[in-house]
């Protein structure tokens, strides 16, 4: 889902947000994008060093953030969040109001598996809104099945 999105958009200002250190320190082994991971155990000076790296406007800098490390985070323009293993509607909401401030746009995106849908529908009841679901899965296996049925149809042109 975030390769699509940064692939798709390559100038777009991306935000990811996990909920452990761990998680965030493991995209920065990622090749598709330039993801920088920032968390409680990074130094004041080198988050500070992050934070203005990414807030430039022409940086491709993907940040990757936990809550901790995120909070006060006030950098504008962000065009989406990406949201990972949210425990909490507080947090949900915290992480979402990183993207379409001041008027703008913004998408923001939250990724589950099927066991935590029901926090979705726990953030939907609580907050009044809908979210818009999509199975990337499937999404993706109807992706590999179109793949794998045009290279049976070239094998056949070419034989």
């Amino acid at each position: 889902m975030i390769k699509s999105y940064v692939t798709k958009y390559p100038n777009k200002k991306v935000l990811v947000f996990t909920e452990t250190k761990e998680d965030a320190k493991k995209f920065a082994f990622l090749d598709y994008a330039r993801f920088t991971p920032i968390h409680g155990d990074l130094d004041q000076a080198r988050r500070r060093k992050i934070l203005s790296d990414f807030a430039h406007p022409k940086s491709k800098n993907i940040l990757v953030a936990t809550d901790v490390a995120a909070r006060g985070l006030d950098i504008e323009d962000i065009d989406a969040v990406f949201q990972f293993d949210v425990r909490m509607v507080n947090s949900f909401i915290h992480r979402a109001g990183r993207t379409g401030r001041k008027g703008k746009e913004g998408l923001n995106v939250l990724l589950l598996t099927r066991e935590k849908l029901d926090f979705a529908k726990e953030c939907e009841q609580q907050l009044q809104i809908k979210f818009g679901y999509s199975n990337s899965m499937l999404d993706l296996k109807e992706e590999e099945s179109l793949k794998e049925d045009a290279l049976k149809s070239a094998m056949k042109n070419v034989n």
